[in-house]
C-alpha cells in the first residue's frame, strides 16, 4: 500500500477504525492513521497445530497500561487460522480491547 493510499483512506469520513496487524505497515503510514482511529493489533499468540499440544495458559501482554499514547485500541492476542486440522487447530478469534 502506499502513502496516497493511507491517506486516502485516512480521509474516508466511513472508515471508523484502522487496525495495523504486526506493524505491516512503515512508520511512516504509521504517523499518517489518527491516534483516534488507530487499534495496533501484536499477534503474541503461540500458535500450535493441536488444542492438545497447549500445556498451560497463554499470557497476555501489559499494553493495557500503555497502549493510549499511540492508538484508540490494541489487540495482544489474535489467534487467525482458517485452515481445518484433524483433531483440533487454532481457534479463529481475535481480541481487541478500545476505549470509547
Amino acid at each position: 500500500m502506499t502513502d496516497a493510499e493511507v491517506a486516502t483512506l485516512v480521509a474516508n469520513k466511513n472508515v471508523r477504525y484502522h487496525m495495523v496487524l504486526n506493524q505491516k505497515i512503515s512508520s511512516a503510514q504509521i504517523k499518517l492513521l489518527p491516534k483516534a482511529k488507530r487499534v495496533d493489533i501484536d499477534d503474541y499468540f503461540n500458535k500450535l497445530d493441536r488444542n492438545a499440544d497447549y500445556g498451560g495458559p497463554e499470557l497476555f501482554t501489559d499494553k493495557h497500561k500503555t497502549f493510549k499514547s499511540a492508538a484508540v485500541g490494541f489487540g495482544d492476542y489474535a489467534a487467525i487460522g482458517s485452515a481445518f486440522t484433524s483433531g483440533g487447530g487454532q481457534p479463529a478469534a481475535i481480541a481487541i480491547h478500545a476505549e470509547r
